[in-house]
């Protein structure tokens, strides 16, 4: 739908401002109407595969902002940051 090819789009330009967007696109692959959900889940695999494609891996125990930081105080937010900035 139009409306998963715009959050697709919004995604793909600013991954690390766009989280919310892409709840949301998580969000639609969760719905009961079929179409929407194979749509979105096709968008979401495309994000997931294309950006990891085109990007090296870096361990993150290798990352200035874990160093010294037990696992409980490394929050989902410092993970994502550092996922997008690799």
């Amino acid at each position: 739908t139009d409306k998963i090819s715009a959050l697709s789009m919004i995604v793909q330009r600013d991954p690390m401002r766009s989280l919310s967007y892409l709840q949301t696109l998580l969000n639609l692959a969760r719905k009961k109407n079929k179409k929407q959900v194979e749509s979105a889940c096709g968008v979401l695999k495309d994000l997931f595969t294309v950006h990891l494609a085109e990007s090296k891996m870096q361990s993150f125990s290798k990352n200035p902002r874990f160093i010294g930081k037990k696992d409980h105080e490394i929050t989902n937010k410092d993970l994502t940051e550092a996922y997008f900035e690799h």
